[in-house]
C-alpha cells in the first residue's frame, strides 16, 4: 500500500510563520497580564508551532483548555484543527481521529457543513492509517455526499483521493480506479499538476494492483512526466519506482532497472 504522497491532502493548511514570529509570541505570552490576552496568545501559539514542532502545539493546546471552559467558539475549533495536525504529524492518529470527533460535534451542532466534511475526511484518513478501512468508508462517503451537494470541485477532488486510498486498503480495486479518474478527471479541467500527477499516480498503484499492466505503466509514466516538469526532487524517487514496479509484470526488466538506478 502506497503512502498518501502529501500529507497536506489531509491536513488543515496552517500559516507559516517565521522563527522571529514566533519567538515574539513566546515573548508575549510571558509578558501577558490578563487572561484574555493569554488564551489569545496560546491559539495562536499552537498554529505557529504545529508543524516546526508538534509536540510544543499541543503543549500550548493543553494550556488553552485547562485555562478556559469554552468548547463552542471558533478559538476552540482553531485549537482542536492544530490539536489534529500535531497528532497526525506524530503518528498519534487515534488521538487524531478522537480529536477529529470533536469537531464533527462542533460542525454539527453549529450546521457548519464545510467542517463537518472537514471533520468526517479526517475521521477516515485516520481510520484508514489505523488500519481501519472498514470504519473509513462510511466517514469518507458521507464527506462525498457533502461535496456533491456543494458542488465544489476541490473538495470533490480531496475526498476522492481519499476515498481511492480506502478502497485501495479493502482491495476493491474497480471501485478505487473510478473514484480515483473521477478525480483525475476534475483535476484536468485546472491548471494544479500536483493534483493531476497525485491521481496519475494513485491509478498507476492501483491499476498494477489490479493487474492491469499496461493502463498501470501509461499512468506511471504521465505522473512521472509531471513530476519531473515540476522539478520536484523529493517526490520523483517514488514515481520512478512506481513506474519500475508496473514495467515488472510485463518482463521489461531492463527499464524496470533503469527507473530504479
Amino acid at each position: 500500500m502506497l503512502l498518501l504522497p502529501a500529507m497536506a491532502q489531509s491536513q488543515q493548511q496552517v500559516e507559516v510563520s517565521t522563527a522571529a514570529e514566533r519567538q515574539q509570541l513566546q515573548q508575549q505570552l510571558s509578558e501577558s497580564t490578563t487572561p484574555e490576552q493569554r488564551l489569545n496568545l496560546l491559539v495562536r501559539l499552537t498554529e505557529v508551532f504545529v508543524t516546526q514542532d508538534p509536540a510544543l502545539s499541543l503543549s500550548y493546546a493543553k494550556q488553552w483548555l485547562d485555562n478556559t471552559s469554552d468548547r463552542e467558539s471558533a478559538d476552540y475549533h482553531r485549537v482542536l484543527l492544530q490539536q489534529t495536525t500535531a497528532f497526525m504529524l506524530q503518528g498519534n492518529y487515534q488521538q487524531a481521529y478522537q480529536t477529529s470527533l470533536e469537531i464533527e460535534r462542533l460542525a454539527r451542532l453549529q450546521k457548519d457543513t464545510k467542517q463537518l466534511f472537514n471533520a468526517l475526511r479526517r475521521q477516515a484518513d485516520n481510520l484508514n492509517r489505523l488500519g481501519q478501512a472498514d470504519k473509513a468508508l462510511p466517514k469518507a462517503l458521507e464527506a462525498m455526499q457533502i461535496a456533491v451537494d456543494a458542488n465544489n470541485a476541490i473538495p470533490l477532488q480531496i475526498i476522492r483521493y481519499d476515498l481511492a486510498h480506502i478502497y485501495l486498503n479493502l482491495y476493491a480495486y474497480p471501485q478505487a480506479i473510478q473514484i480515483a479518474s473521477d478525480g483525475l478527471n476534475l483535476a484536468m479541467t485546472g491548471d494544479d499538476s500536483n493534483r493531476q500527477a497525485n491521481f496519475l499516480h494513485l491509478l498507476a498503484e492501483a491499476s498494477r494492483l489490479y493487474q492491469q499492466h499496461q493502463a498501470a505503466e501509461d499512468f506511471a509514466r504521465k505522473a512521472l512526466e509531471l513530476r519531473l516538469a515540476r522539478q520536484e526532487q523529493a517526490l520523483t524517487a517514488q514515481y520512478h519506482l512506481s513506474l519500475a514496479r508496473s514495467l515488472l509484470p510485463q518482463h521489461k526488466y531492463q527499464e524496470s532497472e533503469q527507473q530504479l538506478q
